[in-house]
């Protein structure tokens, strides 16, 4: 089976969290990347809702403003970001790549000076470079990495 459904690729998602070896293929990675899109959209509006919750019963005292909100978009982001990352890097395996070719594309930071404003667009293609690669179809058959996912009898 060539492609998997959006359930299929959340559950090997979430089983393969912290498992950083083999390959992922195509339909693995973007469908869980829209999952955690959704989650995170999501995660946002929670975060307002909590945010605005903690302002009307005047907890201004204990928090600064926006902490909430921060805290609630960290706790969705610490759950939601392990498999995601796991999954890119097997996709990048599953293109021949080591997964440490994600590590420059994770760290992009944004300069708001506006004298920087070139520098900070330049610092956006880089990701953008990396989802374009992740579209590309993985090796055929095994690599260094291990066996093609595609494979009949891989699983």
């Amino acid at each position: 089976k060539e492609m998997l459904s959006l359930v299929e690729a959340i559950k090997i998602c979430w089983q393969k969290s912290f498992d950083f070896g083999g390959r992922a293929r195509r339909s693995e990675f973007w469908w869980f990347y829209l999952f955690t899109e959704l989650v995170l959209f999501a995660a946002g509006h929670v975060a307002n809702f909590v945010e605005i919750l903690f302002a009307s019963i005047s907890f201004k005292n204990f928090f600064f403003e926006g902490v909430p909100y921060a805290l609630t978009l960290l706790a969705f982001a610490l759950v939601i970001l392990p498999p995601l990352f796991a999954v890119l890097v097997r996709r990048l395996h599953d293109l021949d790549f080591s997964g440490w070719w994600c590590i420059p594309f994770l760290f992009v930071i944004l300069i708001t000076d506006d004298d920087f404003a070139a520098f900070e667009v330049a610092l956006l293609i880089p990701p953008f470079v990396l989802l374009l690669v992740l579209a590309f179809k993985g090796t055929k058959g095994a690599n260094r990495f291990g066996d093609d996912p595609l494979a009949a009898n891989f699983r």
